[in-house]
């Protein structure tokens, strides 16, 4: 059986509100090893369960990557399944539109699963739908809760990437604490890239996506990204002019990305470094390490 066969099928079923395309077919990122993902959107009323999903909803005779183990009548909001098709792995997540219904009316979080729901709910690709169901739930995140959100949310992205410089100096400059400071620059290209895609007028990557080579190459200063997570992993972090030589590629990145203007003409982060570093008991000079940071504001206009 075809993908499009168990679509076809799904979408005859009478409890079967919508399916929806998501994950890397939908964000074109795909490559021989992605499954498909698509979420399948159910009534409220449908008792949704392990057994219920495994004998009325599946089509049968397909092939279960992961068979459970009998049949589990306990009722969930949601129930995912890989099924081999003609096709490949075809990842199958049975979810109650209710949940898609509190979602769009939910308070907007900033928590990394939020982001990702909100990503995937506002972009899936409609396969099926009864009544323009998911169209106007998707119509209602686009209209009501980004145009209100989505400032918040870069404001919020820029502030969580200064305090995350700040600990990075402290942790891998100053410490000399090699995985916390690679993990910490990672998340400030995390930020910086999350930043590019709002600014780009769109929702941010999800987290386990956000660093993709496929994902970075489709932003417009994704070169400058991946190039910071190049210096990144090359570098020798006891070499304090290769640990320079990281902040100053990954500037150059906030030079292209960040808003100046929004951000009071300084990169604020930076300044917080030279004001604190003179407080500090270190073996080196003052002077020969401050010289060696990126400057505390711009020098030059966009």
């Amino acid at each position: 059986m075809k993908n499009t066969e168990v679509f076809d099928t799904l979408s005859r079923r009478d409890n079967v509100l919508g399916l929806g395309l998501c994950g890397s077919w939908r964000m074109n990122t795909h490559d021989r090893y992605s499954d498909v993902d698509v979420w399948v959107f159910v009534d409220p009323a449908t008792p949704l369960s392990d057994a219920y999903c495994l004998d009325t909803l599946i089509p049968h005779g397909l092939r279960m990557e992961v068979l459970s183990e009998g049949r589990d009548d306990s009722l969930v909001p949601f129930s995912v399944y890989n099924v081999l098709t003609e096709d490949g792995i075809l990842n199958l997540k049975f979810i109650s539109l209710k949940v898609l219904t509190d979602f769009v009316h939910a308070v907007p979080s900033y928590d990394h699963g939020y982001l990702d729901d909100l990503e995937n709910y506002q972009t899936m690709q409609v396969l099926f739908e009864r009544q323009d169901i998911l169209s106007l739930h998707q119509r209602f995140l686009t209209e009501k809760v980004l145009p209100p959100f989505l400032p918040a949310l870069t404001t919020e992205l820029v502030s969580r990437y200064a305090s995350t410089y700040w600990r990075s100096v402290f942790q891998g400059f100053l410490r000399r604490d090699e995985h916390s400071w690679r993990l910490l620059m990672s998340d400030m290209v995390k930020y910086l890239a999350d930043v590019s895609h709002l600014t780009a007028g769109r929702l941010p990557a999800a987290r386990k996506w956000a660093l993709a080579d496929a994902v970075l190459g489709q932003l417009p200063h994704g070169a400058a990204l991946q190039r910071c997570l190049e210096v990144i992993a090359a570098c020798d972090v006891a070499n304090r002019q290769q640990v320079l030589g990281c902040y100053h590629v990954i500037g150059q990145a906030e030079e292209l990305i960040l808003d100046t203007d929004q951000l009071h003409r300084d990169f604020w982060w930076r300044s917080v470094f030279h004001k604190r570093l003179p407080n500090l008991d270190l073996p080196e000079t003052i002077t020969s390490l401050e010289a060696g940071f990126p400057p505390p504001a711009r020098t030059s206009a966009r």
